[in-house]
């Protein structure tokens, strides 16, 4: 069965930060993944592009170049992990502001792309992250209320929605109760956040910030390289989870014996 997934960022590279792995994958497996952006980033993300031209030309021109470049390296990036549909809704950041009109924007893309499943940042501390987490858990809601005319139908048929978590380390309350496991994937997550260099992402920071978040979070089940979600609603299964798709008490203590423990 293919599994429709979408999954929502403020800004460009947040959803290749947090879940460039499990895109990766579920591209891979041949689901079919939507990346959408609310904002481009244009004056949170775009240091080095403020930093060269701010002094040289007008805060509008410097705007628009900012936003072109935020949107190559979206889709090149995009490219690199095989999505094919990556889209900018260029609301606007710092602060990203929603009205109705983008409220109900965000309900008719979903209401097109009718996913399975939709992943989104949690409140991280970044204003625009809080009112994109805000805004797509409401949207997700309001895409099957008759009441609400937009271009495309109403649709119902969200199975969940799963909250990512950060891509670098942080003292917020994150807990997470499931993990993708990205070992085979890891290195073209990477290779795809490096691609945002406007926001001084180089190459070794991507590589750094990435690895140790995937180690970090897979701690507990030592050696992993996983992804960290929080579901919206506890999803039921049938029966307990096949456990060939898990890792068991026996290679954890295997791995803590290694360690010396």
């Amino acid at each position: 069965m293919v599994a429709r997934i979408v999954a929502f960022g403020a800004h460009p590279g947040d959803a290749f930060g947090s879940v460039g792995g499990t895109i990766a994958k579920h591209v891979r497996k041949g689901d079919e993944v939507s990346i959408v952006t609310l904002t481009c980033g244009e004056r949170s993300h775009s240091h080095i592009v403020w930093e060269e031209y701010a002094e040289k030309e007008s805060e509008e021109t410097v705007l628009k170049r900012a936003k072109e470049i935020k949107k190559a390296e979206f889709e090149k990036a995009s490219n690199l992990l095989g999505v094919k549909d990556a889209r900018i809704l260029d609301f606007g950041d710092d602060p990203l502001i929603v009205d109705r009109a983008r409220l109900h924007k965000v309900v008719d893309v979903l209401r097109e792309l009718r996913p399975d499943i939709v992943l989104v940042h949690t409140d991280q501390g970044h204003v625009d992250h809080e009112t994109t987490w805000d805004i797509v858990r409401n949207a997700c809601r309001i895409a099957g209320d008759l009441g609400v005319r937009t271009q495309f139908p109403p649709f119902t048929s969200i199975k969940n929605i799963y909250y990512c978590s950060p891509w670098y380390m942080g003292g917020w309350d994150f807990k997470p109760d499931i993990f993708v496991d990205i070992h085979e994937v890891i290195g073209i997550k990477t290779e795809a956040l490096a691609v945002f260099k406007s926001q001084r992402t180089t190459p070794q920071m991507a590589r750094d910030e990435v690895f140790s978040a995937a180690y970090w979070w897979g701690s507990m089940w030592f050696p992993a390289e996983v992804e960290a979600f929080r579901s919206f609603r506890p999803p039921i299964f049938p029966y307990l989870p096949d456990p060939s798709f898990t890792k068991g008490i026996g290679e954890l203590e295997v791995g803590e014996g290694s360690r010396g423990r």
